[in-house]
């Protein structure tokens, strides 16, 4: 049946892209993905990954956009001051 089915394989999905948003070896397109549809997904596990990408200052750009787009989907209001500061550090007509 498809409902079987249809679940096992969003779990799958789910279990790859916390992988994937989390591997520094995966290519950053790969993570930027990954890490949008943990968001999609509501993947709540991702987050730690989220705010240790946004945090830190070497991370690839579109990877920390994404990054804040996770913290402020899936977070909580403790998270706003890492956004807040966020702010300070990373630029993008889009975003802030």
């Amino acid at each position: 049946p498809q409902g079987p089915r249809k679940a096992e394989f969003t779990q799958f999905l789910r279990d790859r892209a916390i992988t994937i948003s989390a591997d520094p070896a995966a290519h950053e397109t790969s993570r930027i993905t990954a890490l949008a549809l943990c968001v999609d997904l509501c993947e709540s596990a991702v987050l730690p990954e989220a705010r240790r990408i946004l945090t830190d200052p070497e991370a690839d750009p579109q990877l920390r956009i994404v990054a804040a787009r996770a913290i402020g989907t899936l977070g909580s209001p403790t998270d706003l001051p890492l956004l807040d500061r966020a702010r300070t550090t990373l630029s993008h007509p889009l975003l802030f």
